[in-house]
């Protein structure tokens, strides 16, 4: 099984807090002092030999965990088993990239070209293993080197060794500017339309029909074969677009309904999904007239709620419903005893 691992000298150990989040890839923790604050992710990705999902669903559970301690500066060391640099442009190639923009991280400048992975035999090399960080602080990591062809490591990736640079003048800085920006920006970007062939067949003899009538004028005649054909291509293609999105919707409700438990790829992708939809942060919430205005607050008053909500209530139940209930315990035994005597 894979997995990773994380050391640290004794010397800084009260000042290293274990996060334990995340799967067996991925392993975090804060450093944190009177002037340092950041966490450190340690990451293996799902290499090519397993599924896209997989990979996808692991970046999603990094993400999330990001999310989670993001008044902090954020530093990943991980074997990413993807590259930003690579001419191919495999599809975890691209996922790394769109997860890299989407949580505003880089590679630190004048980091090596120099490959990090070599084939035992030789089949291949590329540059899959990195030092990631928030793209404000990107001049905190310097002197990056790959050490290449050292006689202790055995492994087919090469080490990265790499200094951290925080001032304390900086250190505060950032501190305080994030106790002001407590509440993230979301940008809301285009969204995203089901589409296939015959929808984009349908498109272009909307834009033709729209074409036509503006090259005769744009007559406003309702009876205009020209207005008349364009308004109905623009109706169907409506129509089309909608019949795509429910459809949409009606395979994402069945995924959920069909999902185990257990099933970590789909959760991660409903979250995901949820945090692009555009909607904002939730900043208070209300119960009984009582406000939880802060994460921890509200964390806790949902996990009341949904404790609340799955626990048996000791209330007494409506006469009326009980008196139902026993009615059709009752029809329901006499029923089955009339197909017992049926049966001998």
């Amino acid at each position: 099984m894979a997995g990773t691992a994380m050391l640290w000298s004794n010397q800084i150990t009260e000042k290293i807090t274990v996060l334990n989040e995340g799967s067996h890839r991925i392993s975090a923790v804060t450093l944190s002092d009177d002037i340092l604050d950041f966490n450190l992710y340690c990451v293996y990705m799902p290499c090519q030999n397993y599924s896209m999902d997989l990979f996808e669903s692991t970046l999603d559970e990094l993400g999330e965990i990001m999310t989670k301690y993001s008044n902090s500066t954020t530093i990943i060391l991980g074997d990413m088993n993807a590259s930003v640099n690579r001419s191919k442009g495999y599809r975890q190639d691209k996922a790394l990239k769109s997860f890299l923009n989407e949580k505003h991280l880089s590679v630190p400048k004048d980091y090596p070209e120099a490959h990090t992975y070599y084939h035992h035999g030789g089949k291949q090399s590329s540059q899959i293993d990195y030092i990631l960080i928030s793209s404000t602080q990107i001049d905190k990591i310097s002197d990056i080197k790959v050490m290449i062809d050292e006689p202790l490591n055995t492994s087919s990736s090469h080490s990265i060794f790499s200094f951290i640079e925080m001032s304390c003048e900086e250190l505060f800085n950032i501190l305080t500017t994030t106790a002001f920006e407590c509440a993230p920006t979301i940008s809301v970007g285009k969204r995203k339309r089901s589409w296939n062939s015959v929808l984009q067949q349908l498109c272009k003899q909307s834009k033709d029909a729209h074409w036509k009538w503006k090259s005769l004028g744009s007559p406003s005649d309702i009876n205009d074969p020209a207005n008349r054909k364009r308004l109905d291509m623009k109706r169907e293609l409506r129509k089309l677009q909608r019949q795509l999105n429910a459809e949409e919707r009606h395979s994402l409700y069945q995924n959920i309904m069909n999902a185990h438990s257990g099933d970590n790829a789909t959760f991660y992708k409903i979250i995901r999904r949820q945090r692009q939809s555009g909607k904002r942060l939730l900043d208070c919430l209300i119960i009984d007239d009582v406000h939880f205005d802060t994460p921890d607050l509200i964390r806790e008053a949902w996990t009341n709620y949904f404790t609340d909500l799955s626990t048996p209530s000791e209330k007494p139940q409506n006469q009326q419903y009980r008196s139902q209930v026993e009615l059709d315990r009752i029809l329901l035994q006499d029923i089955l005893e009339h197909e017992d005597e049926k049966n001998y």
